[in-house]
């Protein structure tokens, strides 16, 4: 009997991205500090058939932005209880934290995911 040759664990991985893809990454994560619409969705349409990496984390910001932005619309009746105030502080926290977060996992080349996001846009 002879053992079939072994194959790499990471034969069927990805290439990594580069520079640019790494860049437009970053910026499509970071422009929720700024721009949280606008700026995926240009990336999307101007870059999202060249690239297939920039493409999934410019859906994946969009989609995370978007969520957020439900979550705006939810809290703003909760404002008239107090609570609103809250909810929405902790909103704008976890998406300034997320973004950096995901803005240094794409820099180094790693798909990122959001670890809530609803997934409207695929």
């Amino acid at each position: 009997m002879t053992d079939a040759p072994a194959t790499p664990l990471l034969a069927d991985a990805a290439p990594t991205p580069s520079t640019e893809e790494r860049n437009l990454a970053m910026l499509a994560h970071l422009s929720g500090l700024f721009a949280p619409f606008l700026v995926p969705v240009l990336l999307l349409a101007i870059k999202g058939k060249d690239s297939p990496y920039v493409r999934a984390q410019t859906v994946e910001a969009l989609n995370f932005h978007l969520t957020l932005f439900l979550g705006y619309l939810l809290s703003f009746p909760l404002f008239f209880v107090v609570i609103g105030f809250f909810t929405a502080l902790a909103l704008a926290g976890a998406g300034v934290v997320l973004a950096i977060v995901a803005t240094v996992k794409v820099n180094d080349g790693t798909p990122y995911r959001y670890p809530f996001a609803i997934r409207l846009i695929d």
